[in-house]
């Protein structure tokens, strides 16, 4: 059993105060049920809760090439680059993919040195409690609340990207099978029950660790693809075989927006980071995972996009296989494709069903036996307790999300010091976000009350999980089918953007040491235009939400209306009725 840490009321940074009272690392005693306090046995047993350290240690498991191996198969996205650069263009769209290249995987490294510096930053809603709480004030209940705002924001953004990037591919999953199995006589809503049940197995599994073999599955798909496409493109060369050949006209204002935010989502990812991070062995390895990925993604999407653009102009469509011929090596691709999408929905689950267990101490690592018990709180800890629950703190800043306060409106009470009371940072060992839940609701929506091992709460808790995504695809099945792209830039206009490009830049300025001038002037130039970019990528996508999603009726073809794949090699690359490639 690992050691149980003290739940102490910690400073958000010694390297801030180092004159104050208590951040030496005492603990300041507070004698139980202290005359004026507002705090009951009841506050004191659930403020003394914490799952074991020993969840976190249970999961640090993860090498190098499997975290590669995950952000390789959740960010590349080759496919989509032709149609991006048709929408952007050449300057603009080769520009953009640079300028994303750098910024993002700078943003990467700044999100894995804030990790590794602070280890019980272990989420992304952690860091950004953290983050801004440094940012909003200095100590008391005005940092507290600056700290609780800026977390449950950033939740909300990791949520509704990740949520909703998943409710995307169950509808992806759907079409590629009524596509395959287009003469069967099952409807689409039949369809997309029969994607949520294959991809049941799936969402089973407990940790980024445990999904690497899908991970290789799905890096060994995007290989395949890489092989189809340039044989494809040899196989016809349209520049030179049809006519008239590929066009390369000026996209639009509107298009160079939305092929800017279909950028932004292809890289991606950011939003795992930190708890891709709380897996590995040795997360002071990061940089390394991060530098590898980069080194295997941008040279493909420079490929695809470049070739692709090149070869079907203006004509490239975000379902690259409608610019291929209808053979066999299609055919194979296609089906490989939806192989796909059993990764992305788990992945994308993943990190939001994570929360939720650790949340309630649910154990991603045990599957049929109890959790570890805590021993009783020791002296030091009970009256460390009694003084957090005087002045409304939680065990650390960075971990009070979810901390209901219960002193009198966060003040210290009567005779119990001041807002500054705290101990140096612990690392690795901060209690988690749901540390301050009172433990009977935590055994109750865990299950362990009803003596249910972990295992047995995750196949419960992750099938209601998928269904509830389910259920919200059946309802944009109501579309005309280009909710799906809707969606997507959606999901990378409101989370990827800000989760991936410029929320890291505020996190480093908060939590890292000062950069450069030159590093910081970039830095905050690409905070105003990424910015922007999300506001104005916002408006475009849920404009085109509203008028493709039939105003989410339950009217549903049942038949989807397939797309044709042409034998006519040119009329396939390019729109052409004539001039098929020899």
């Amino acid at each position: 059993q690992a050691p149980i840490t003290p739940h102490v009321t910690m400073a958000p940074s010694t390297s801030e105060t180092p004159d104050a009272p208590g951040a030496s690392g005492a603990v300041t005693e507070a004698p139980p049920g202290p005359v004026g306090s507002s705090c009951s046995n009841e506050d004191l047993s659930w403020r003394l809760e914490k799952f074991d350290e020993g969840i976190l240690e249970d999961i640090r498991r993860m090498d190098v090439w499997e975290v590669v191996a995950n952000q390789v198969a959740f960010m590349a996205t080759p496919l989509l680059m032709p149609s991006l650069l048709a929408r952007t263009g050449w300057v603009l769209g080769i520009g953009f993919c640079l300028y994303s290249a750098v910024l993002t995987y700078m943003t990467g490294l700044i999100i894995g040195d804030i990790c590794v510096n602070e280890p019980h930053l272990h989420t992304y809603s952690l860091v950004a409690e953290e983050a801004f709480a440094r940012l909003g004030a200095r100590v008391g209940a005005p940092r507290r609340l600056c700290g609780r705002v800026g977390s449950s924001i950033v939740g909300f953004l990791q949520f509704a990207s990740y949520y909703l990037t998943g409710v995307a591919e169950l509808i992806y999953f759907e079409q590629y099978l009524a596509a395959l199995f287009q003469k069967h006589a099952l409807c689409q809503r039949t369809w997309l029950l029969i994607a949520a049940a294959m991809c049941w197995p799936c969402v089973q599994i407990p940790t980024f660790k445990e999904s690497r073999w899908l991970a290789m599955f799905t890096c060994f798909i995007i290989t395949f693809n890489v092989f189809v496409f340039i044989y494809e493109i040899a196989s016809v060369r349209p520049w030179t075989e049809c006519s008239p050949g590929p066009q390369w006209p000026q996209p639009s204002g509107a298009d160079m927006i939305r092929g800017m935010v279909g950028i932004a989502y292809a890289f991606g990812g950011h939003g795992l980071f930190p708890e891709q991070l709380r897996e590995m062995k040795k997360p002071e390895r990061w940089p390394k995972a991060v530098a590898w990925t980069y080194s295997i993604v941008v040279p493909v999407y420079l490929f695809f996009g470049c070739a692709g653009y090149f070869a079907f102009g203006h004509h490239a469509k975000a379902n690259l296989n409608l610019n291929y011929p209808d053979n066999v090596p299609n055919t194979l691709s296609i089906v490989a494709q939806s192989m796909q999408e059993l990764y992305y929905v788990a992945a994308s689950m993943i990190v939001l069903v994570l929360k939720v267990e650790l949340f309630l101490g649910v154990s991603p690592a045990a599957w049929c036996r109890e959790p570890r018990e805590l021993g009783p709180p020791t002296k030091e800890q009970e009256s460390s307790a009694w003084q957090a629950c005087a002045n409304g703190d939680s065990a650390e800043y960075s971990t009070s999300s979810s901390d209901t306060d219960t002193g009198d409106d966060g003040a210290p009470a009567a005779g119990q010091g001041s807002d500054s009371v705290e101990t140096a940072h612990a690392p690795a060992a901060a209690a988690p976000a749901g540390s301050c839940f009172p433990k009977r609701w935590r055994d109750r929506l865990s299950l362990r009350g009803c003596g249910a091992p972990p295992g047995v709460f995750r196949l419960v808790f992750r099938t209601l999980f998928l269904g509830s995504q389910a259920g919200l695809a059946l309802l944009m099945l109501g579309g005309d089918g280009d909710v799906l792209l809707s969606l997507q830039a959606l999901a990378g206009a409101v989370g990827f953007t800000a989760l991936t490009y410029f929320l890291p830049l505020v996190f480093g300025w908060a939590l890292l040491p000062k950069v450069r001038a030159a590093r910081c002037l970039f830095y905050l130039v690409s905070f105003v235009m990424c910015g922007l970019l999300m506001a104005v990528g916002i408006y475009f996508s849920v404009a085109d939400l509203i008028d493709t999603a039939g105003g989410f009726g339950a009217d549903v073809q049942c038949k989807i209306d397939a797309d044709e794949y042409l034998s006519d090699a040119c009329h396939a690359a390019l729109g052409n009725s004539v001039g098929d490639a020899v």
